[in-house]
């Protein structure tokens, strides 16, 4: 026999959880974000690319790599820096019959 407040015990609590619900859903977003944290941002081979389309010609392919070579910036690996002003945003005046609306934002999951 378990004592009737077992479940309300914080510890015990977070342990059913963590086997019932959380390994699956944790599993995978630990897994998606190792994924994005691995990737390689290297520097890429436009040829070696190129050459692996092969639903293409070579007539096709050479052309592939003549455009894709016009922007070399776009393939130097790395990730890049967006260099844009800052946006600023002009706010109207309230009019007499309007009034301010604030609501809570929308929770962003924390894993």
């Amino acid at each position: 026999m378990k004592d009737k407040n077992i479940i309300s015990d914080l510890q015990n609590a977070t342990a059913i959880y963590y086997k019932s619900i959380a390994p699956t859903v944790l599993k995978e977003a630990e897994a998606r974000q190792k994924r994005i944290l691995d990737a390689a941002y290297c520097a890429e081979d436009l040829d070696d690319n190129a050459h692996m389309e092969t639903h293409l010609s070579k007539e096709q392919q050479a052309k592939l790599v003549c455009s894709l070579q016009k922007y070399p910036k776009l393939f130097q690996g790395g990730l890049g820096v967006l260099n844009i002003p800052p946006v600023h945003l002009e706010l109207r005046p309230l009019h007499k019959d309007e009034t301010q609306y604030n609501a809570r934002p929308f929770l962003i999951p924390k894993c």
